[in-house]
């Protein structure tokens, strides 16, 4: 199984946005053709806004920090970090 990754947040309007995703890639060697193929699919979505940071599964069911943090470490953290001037 492949990583989780925390992608670029994003920013707009008061708020923060950055998704947990989890991707894969492969290449097949069929005789005189190769075949490839990708794949991404969301963890997580983090948000941040004046009230602090939430997490949601691709469900829209909250996650912990720790939870968060056992997907992908460091994660809560960084976008902390990167949130932290729109919590004044």
């Amino acid at each position: 199984m492949s990583p989780v990754v925390m992608e670029s947040p994003v920013e707009a309007q008061g708020r923060m946005v950055a998704a947990l995703s989890r991707s894969s890639v492969g290449v097949e060697g069929l005789k005189s053709r190769l075949l490839g193929w990708g794949r991404k699919e969301p963890v997580a979505l983090l948000l941040a806004d004046g009230a602090g940071i939430r997490a949601f599964d691709p469900g829209g069911g909250a996650l912990s920090e720790a939870e968060i943090e056992a997907l992908c470490p460091g994660a809560w953290a960084a976008f902390h970090a990167a949130s932290q001037h729109l919590r004044g």
